[in-house]
């Protein structure tokens, strides 16, 4: 296994004429920590749906996990590019590789669980340098994060979504952009907050 700051200046110097974005749990840390989560197995990037074939092209050595219109998933020595498929709207991009897995599980049309942003929170983007290359962020990194893991995201230990807290395993997620500890309930999909209300992190299209 190579260190996650080992796999990043190995993946991003490749990507350099892709349009991507640097996304997910390693925005979280670039903007949040200024250095990767040591304990990250993967980098993610928001990519075109349309570039997906070219940056699978790039990473022929990568063993590939899932390769499909939803998501591209590569991994090399442990470590893993995640690439979150996007396409473009009028005024917003639709991303479904968030909430894949869940589709899979609930054997549905990963398309009916997407995210959906704002253009102007992702465009254009801007350019920064991070571990001595260049790398292309959100145009709206921290309200992007805000929207995505809650308002009070610079307060987590980490980009993972569950924690421990006094001996209890909870898992983090995001209503109406405020962060909720709900409780795991018997190794299910679903959790449980205090009174017993279960919830499904399942995302839905804003009003535009």
């Amino acid at each position: 296994m190579i260190s996650i700051n080992e796999f990043f200046d190995l993946v991003i110097p490749r990507l350099q004429n892709v349009p991507y974005i640097i996304y997910n749990g390693t925005l979280w840390s670039i903007i949040v920590k200024d250095e990767l989560y040591a304990n990250d197995i993967d980098i993610d990037i928001l990519i075109p749906v349309h570039t997906r074939k070219t940056v699978k092209s790039l990473f022929t050595e990568f063993i590939t996990l899932r390769d499909d219109e939803h998501h591209l998933y590569l991994e090399h020595r442990d470590r893993r590019l995640d690439c979150y498929l996007y396409s473009s709207h009028d005024t917003f991009i639709s991303e479904s590789s968030s909430y894949v897995h869940i589709a899979d599980e609930k054997n549905m049309n990963p398309n009916k669980l997407a995210l959906y942003w704002d253009k102007s929170l992702l465009f254009p983007t801007k350019k920064s340098i991070f571990r001595g290359k260049e790398i292309n962020l959100p145009a709206q990194s921290e309200e992007l994060l805000k929207q995505h893991y809650g308002l009070n995201f610079r307060n987590w230990d980490s980009p993972e979504g569950d924690s421990t807290i006094k001996g209890i395993n909870v898992f983090r997620t995001v209503f109406d952009h405020k962060t909720k500890l709900v409780y795991s309930h018997k190794n299910t999909r679903y959790y449980y907050d205090k009174e017993g209300i279960r919830y499904s992190h399942i995302p839905t299209k804003p009003v535009s």
